[in-house]
Formats: C-alpha cells, structure tokens, sequence
C-alpha cells in the first residue's frame, strides 16, 4: 500500500513538470517585442518604442512605458508620451530627457513641437556639453536649434547639486555658438551674492565666427575710464578683420583694425592700424607738471593727431623666390610708450608677429622704425637677397630736423656658405653687396663690396686641426656728387683690404663610468683652440666714403686669440624604441665652460695714442671672457657670460641668469646684469604652487646703478575645477596699480582693473 502511495506522488509530479513546460513554451510563442511607432517625414521618420502604444481619435497615440522617441541624434525618453502623427506636436509627461548632440534639456514635463524643435519643458535643467553649462528653471523655452531661453533661472559650470559659483536673474538668453544676454543678473560664490549686474551680455563660442569679444575695461590718471570693445569678423575660412573701439573719457576714442589673411602655409598677410585725435598734448615745456605725457627725452609731442600702422607679408613666388614686407610707421615718439597694453598695445602687436611671421619690431622707445621690402632665393650652396630698407626717424621726421639717416635703396646681398674647391684640396665662401646709400640730407652714392675667402684645412691624425685661410675685399664707392667736407676725395673711390687667419684646434676627451649596471656614462670633451688674425687695409689720408656701418672704416688688424673649451655629456639609458627589447640610450648636455682671452699685438706695438682703444693708456689684452652653461638636471639652468679686465682689476661685465622650476608649477627665475660705469640691474620673478588650487606669484626689477625701483608686483592665483581668481598689485615709480580677474569655465575671460597714482586703498 505504501508503495502505491509513493508511486502516484511520482506521477503527479511529473505531470506537473510536463504542465509548466508546455505553459513556458506557449508563452514563449505568443511573446512579443515592445511595439514600435513611426510618424513624420517617410524619408527620415521619428520612431516611437514602448511598452503599449495605444491609438486615439485622428491620428493621435499614447505611448507608456519607457517611451524613447528617436531620429539620427536626437531623442526623448520619458515615462508617457502623448503625439499628434499630423502636427508632430508631443507632450512628455514623468522623467523627461531630450538630447541633442552633446546638449541636454530635461525635467518633469514637456510640450515640443519635433518638427520644429521648439517647445517647453517645466522644472527643467539645460545642459550645453561643447561648454559645460547647467541651466535650470521653473520653465526652459527651446526657441530654435541652438537657442534657449528662461525667465527664472539658476547658471553654472560647476557641478549642479552644489555649485562654486551660480549666476541667477531673469530673462535669459543662449544661443550656442553665439551669445547669451540676462536681466538683472546676479553672481553667487556658494551662497553669498557677489555682484550684481542690470544687463549681462556675453559670448557663449567655441568656433571662429562673427559677432563682438570680450570688451576691456580699465582706468588710468592719464586716460581716465577706458572701455574698449572689438568686433571680430570671420570673412571667410582664410581672412578675418577685428575692429576696435576705444573710449578713453580724458583723451578721446581711439579706434583700430586688424586685417589677417593667410593664402598658403608660406603666404600670409597682418595689417594693423590705430589712430585718434588727442585732446590732450604734452607742450607745456619738460618742468610742467602734467599725467599725459613722456619727460624720458627732450622731446616734446605737440601733435593731436596720432597714429600707428604696422604690416607684416610673406608671399611665396615663382622659381623658389620669398617675398617680405615689414612697415611699422608711428605718428611720434611718445605713442608706443604709452598704448603699451591692450588689444591693440605694443606687447601684444610685437608677441604676434613674433610668433606667427617669426620676425619682432623694434623695441617700442627705439625711435627710428625699419621699414622693408625684401626678396630671398635660397639654393643648397648660394643664397640671393635683395630690398629696400627705410629707416624713419620719427624725431628728425617730426621736427623737420637735417635728416642724414642712410636709407638702402636697394641693397643687394649674394653670398655661397662655405664648399669645396672641386679637384683640389680648398674650401671657399663668399660674401658680396651692392648697396645705393640715399640720405635726405648728406652724401648719396653706389657701394659694392665683393669679398671672397679660400681656406686649406690640414689635420695631423686626430690630434690637431690646422686651417688657413686668407681671403681679399674689394669696395667700390661712386658719388652722386662730390663730399663738401671732402673736397680732395674724388666721385670714385676704390679699395683693397687683404686679412690672412690661422687656425689650430683640437679635441681630447674622455669617459668615466657614472653607474656601471645602468650604463650610465659622462664624456669630457676639451676643446683648445688658437686663432691668429692679420688685416692690412691702406692708409686713410684720403678719406673713403663713410656712411653708417663698419664696411666703410676697416682698420689693419693684428689678433690672436685663445680659447680653451670644456664639454660635459651625459649618456643613460632611456626606453626601447620600436618594441624590443634592444636598450636605448639618452644624450644629454650638462656643462659647457670656455675661457677666452684676445691680445691685440698692434696695440702693444703702436706708440700713437689714437691707435689704441682707449686712448689714455695702451691696453693690448682684451677682457678675458668666460661662459658658463649648467644644466645638471633637467628643471635647473645655470647661466654665465663675464668679461674681467686685468687694467681695471675686476670685471667689466657680467650677466648671470638662473631658472629652477618643477612639474607642479613652482619656478624661480634670477637674472643679474652688470656692465661697469654704464649699467647693473637685477631682476627676479618666482611661483610658489600651495595645494591644488592656490598659486603665489611674485616679480622684481631693480636698477641698481641709479638705485631705482623699475618695477615690483606680486600676486596670487587660486583655480577651482569650474573658475579661478588672479589678483596682482603693481607698483611702478610713477603708478601704482591693482588688477583682478575672473575666468569661469565655458565663459570668456571677465577682466578689471584700476589704476591710479593717488588712490590706492
């Protein structure tokens, strides 16, 4: 009986199995997958997925359940959506997230219209990815593509939940890639109200394209309230221009314009002009007391009318030719000296050529401008150089002075670097000039120079080098007319300059084992050299044409030099290269020191005064030169460059700069400057990293042969992940000046600063 009993269990759960198997495959049969919508364009339709999609009266639907509607990149998900097939109009009710690119826009409810994609979300968050902005407010209208807008907001780039720094007002506008404007627009760090604007307009851009930049403001004693505000326009994808504004309530608006354009990667073209009429001039005499003007010359500026027009080309030509142009014309001496700073100063006119042509501008005292026009043919062994350089003497220009400044019109230059005579065992190089010296005032004429060398370099195994050389320079001079001063000279004028060198060096070294197991090694290289040089040039009774450079005046010459150089590398072992397991090896120059010391043997020989160099006193030895370069590691240099001179018994110059710095943003840089009798000044400037967030700067100039404070600030940075804050205080001898500036992260740069003589807190 007990066995029946047990036998009838085991059947009924058998059944069971088989019951539960035949449920599964019959649900597995009848499964469906999430039903799926389309409406829209036939061509590029929205789909809609859900959990139910259940159909209304005139082509209208409700889906519910995990609602994802789709098309290219874009999409909406929420909780239920309501849509019209006709309109394309959508309500999104529960968990509401649209994506656009890399732009967000979410919240607890939304009325958008796909086809257009405008609409509404409510208690809504914007995020803008390209810039990393968080919007968030009662009510986020999508007013076309790129623009949004809100009339109670909350703005940041920190991280939303608790934010550094939030901005609120009313009325918000954002156009990605263009600009935003707010009302009453309020800035918070934390939770503490900082500032308070009425009017906010700023540009939200991560791409070159038109519309205005971030305005300067600044005040100044001499200028008073500055606002300048440029305009960039983005011609086309190789050419733009920026106009600039700029209002200085005591002097009057000054206005600019920059024209950039580049045709290849060897062709391009920057043309800056700036100008105003000055309410202000400096003519009440060098004693007057006055904020406007520039008592570092004897000079005074009478004129109103001011200016500044520089212009940087280079233009690649046919059969290998590259042209040049560089103009910097300036209304008068004072200008650059005093628009230093700025969209359109000096500093940052002369950093952009520097970095864009590879060619600077004369330093802004320097008051004679060079202007040029130049061609250049390079070949492998020959190089062909031609132009028209003028020298604008700004003073001489101004005050209708006797204006003898040498203008080159053209100059010509054909030179061939040193090569081998083929066939025999002569090197040879050239150097030769054409020049048409014009003055306004003074003697006019044609220079030609020609000066060929042929050198025979000989070795005696791999101990010495001896080489020499001997080389003769013919100059030609023709007048345009006769010299006043020089009666006796005649129109022509011809010389002949022979100089003779000899050359002996060698090379010794050495290896000394640093770490044997790394292979790690330090190679001691001496360079000892002797050089003696031999100029005859004929006598001067009859003067030569004299312009303005030392090819007119060459004197004989009896010079021997010695110089003993030491070479220090560093060879270590370094990462394979290419995969394997073959060891690479690391160069590195350490050390490099040279003495040298010159002895003039005409001057030890010569008993006439005017033949010796200083003229009270012969004096045949030359300062002895010493240079040092260090670099022991590789965020630590070392810089040395003196003369001593055994008559004066101490040193004659000297010039010591050192620069220690580390991956965390700590630095030290020192210069030293001495040169007796003329010059000595010390300039340092350092950076101190505290933490992750806060950087103390600081930097010195002072004149010590005047005992003069050129300049002394210091100041302090802290960055946050989504903002930094840079202070600095400046103190000159004749202003004083205190500048902040804050950058918030997706914004521009927000800049102020204020400066005066008389009011500093």
């Amino acid at each position: 009986m007990l066995k029946t009993k047990r036998n009838v269990f085991h059947i009924k759960i058998a059944v069971c199995s088989l019951f539960f198997c035949c449920l599964s495959v019959v649900c597995c049969c009848f499964a469906q997958e999430p039903p799926v919508f389309g409406f829209g364009d036939s061509q590029s339709p929205w789909q809609i997925e859900a959990d139910t999609i259940r159909s209304l009266e005139n082509n209208k639907y409700i889906a519910e359940g995990e609602v994802v509607v789709t098309r290219g990149e874009k999409r909406v998900r929420a909780d239920t959506i309501r849509f019209d097939g006709n309109s394309q109009d959508i309500l999104a009710v529960g968990n509401v997230v649209m994506t656009t690119g890399q732009d967000t826009l979410s919240g607890d409810r939304m009325e958008m219209n796909l086809a257009a994609g405008t609409g509404t979300i409510y208690s809504g968050q914007l995020f803008v990815g390209r810039h990393h902005f968080f919007v968030a407010g009662d009510r986020i209208e999508k007013i076309g593509p790129d623009t949004y807008q809100a009339d109670k907001f909350r703005l940041t780039t920190c991280d939303p939940e608790d934010p550094d720094w939030h901005m609120t007002g009313r009325d918000l506008s954002i156009t990605v890639d263009g600009y935003g404007s707010v009302r009453h627009a309020a800035f918070w760090v934390k939770k503490l109200p900082l500032l308070y604007v009425p009017y906010l307009f700023f540009p939200v851009k991560i791409s070159r394209q038109t519309g205005l930049l971030v305005p300067e403001l600044d005040y100044s004693k001499e200028k008073g309230m500055e606002f300048n505000q440029p305009f960039f326009w983005a011609i086309n994808d190789s050419s733009d221009m920026t106009v600039y504004a700029h209002a200085m309530s005591r002097r009057g608006l000054r206005l600019g314009a920059e024209y950039r354009q580049a045709f290849s990667e060897n062709s391009k073209i920057a043309v800056m002009a700036d100008g105003l009429n000055d309410s202000r001039k400096n003519d009440q005499g060098l004693d007057a007391d006055y904020d406007y003007g520039y008592n570092d010359d004897r000079w005074l500026r009478t004129n109103a009318g001011r200016y500044w027009f520089r212009m940087k080309q280079e233009q690649a030509l046919f059969g290998g030719l590259t042209a040049r142009m560089d103009l910097d014309v300036v209304s008068d001496q004072d200008y650059l000296v005093e628009f230093e700073n700025g969209y359109m100063g000096f500093d940052k006119t002369d950093a952009y050529f520097e970095s864009v042509f590879g060619r600077d501008l004369d330093a802004q005292e320097e008051t004679i401008r060079t202007n040029n026009l130049s061609l250049h043919r390079p070949w492998a062994q020959y190089s062909l150089n031609a132009a028209l350089r003028w020298e604008d003497d700004v003073i001489k220009r101004r005050w209708e002075e006797t204006d003898t400044t040498v203008q080159r019109l053209p100059v010509i230059l054909f030179n061939a670097v040193r090569q081998t005579v083929p066939g025999i065992p002569l090197n040879y190089d050239l150097e030769s000039e054409y020049t048409f010296c014009f003055r306004q005032d003074g003697l006019k004429g044609h220079r030609t120079d020609v000066h060929p060398r042929v050198y025979l370099p000989l070795y005696w195994g791999d101990l010495l080098a001896v080489e020499p050389s001997a080389g003769i320079r013919e100059t030609a001079w023709w007048m345009d007319e006769r010299d006043p001063s020089n009666p006796d000279m005649e129109r022509g004028v011809t010389r002949t300059v022979y100089d003779m060198k000899l050359d002996l060096s060698s090379e010794l070294s050495r290896v000394f084992a640093l770490d044997r197991e790394a292979g790690s090694r330090l190679r001691h290289t001496i360079l000892p050299r002797v050089v003696y040089e031999y100029v005859i040039s004929p006598e001067q009774d009859d003067p030569f044409p004299v312009f303005d450079d030392d090819l007119d005046v060459i004197s004989d010459g009896n010079l021997i030099t010695f110089s003993f150089e030491n070479v220090f590398t560093v060879k270590s072992a370094s990462t394979a290269v290419g995969g394997d397991d073959t060891p690479g090896y690391r160069y590195r120059e350490v050390g490099r020191f040279n003495i040298e010391q010159s002895y003039d043997i005409k001057e030890a020989r010569a008993d006439d005064p005017t033949d010796w160099r200083d003229q009270t006193s012969r004096r045949p030895f030359y300062p002895l030169r010493v240079e040092l370069d260090f670099t022991p590691v590789n965020n630590f240099r070392f810089d040395l460059d003196a003369g001593w001179d055994k008559y004066e018994h101490g040193w004659s110059e000297f010039d010591i700069t050192m620069n220690l710095f580390d991956h965390r943003g700590d630095a030290l840089y020192v210069a030293y400057r001495y040169d007796r009798d003329t010059a000595e000044s010390i300039y340092a400037r350092g950076a101190l990293t505290l933490g992750r967030h806060l950087k103390l700067y600081a930097d010195s100039e002072h004149n010590l042969f005047n005992h003069l404070d050129i300049e002394t600030s210091v100041g302090c940075l802290y960055t946050a992940d989504c903002w930094s804050f840079d202070v600095r205080f400046t103190d000159e001898p004749d202003d004083d000046t205190l500048s902040f500036m804050i950058r918030l992260s997706g914004f521009s740069d927000m800049e102020s600063s204020n400066t005066s003589n008389d009011n500093m807190m």
